[in-house]
């Protein structure tokens, strides 16, 4: 099953994709901050990473450059 890790600072935002993404037959989960998903990316690989690029502290693109390197 595809999974996909859905980072947002808008938690009902957040809420919303993730049942609509697993209603679709994906493995998600949620990240409130770049940070949890960094978290979350050291213990669980994802397939997809979907991300809001405008956040408090690390914004999306940091992320995603994070990501990279790791």
């Amino acid at each position: 099953m595809p999974s996909i890790l859905i980072v947002d600072d808008e938690l009902g935002l957040l809420s919303s994709l993730t049942m609509a993404f697993e209603s679709q037959g994906y493995r998600s989960a949620g990240a409130g901050s770049a940070t949890e998903a960094l978290e979350l990316l050291r213990g669980t690989p994802f397939d997809v990473l979907l991300t809001d690029l405008v956040m408090p502290g690390m914004d999306g693109l940091s992320l995603m450059e994070q990501v990279q390197v790791d």
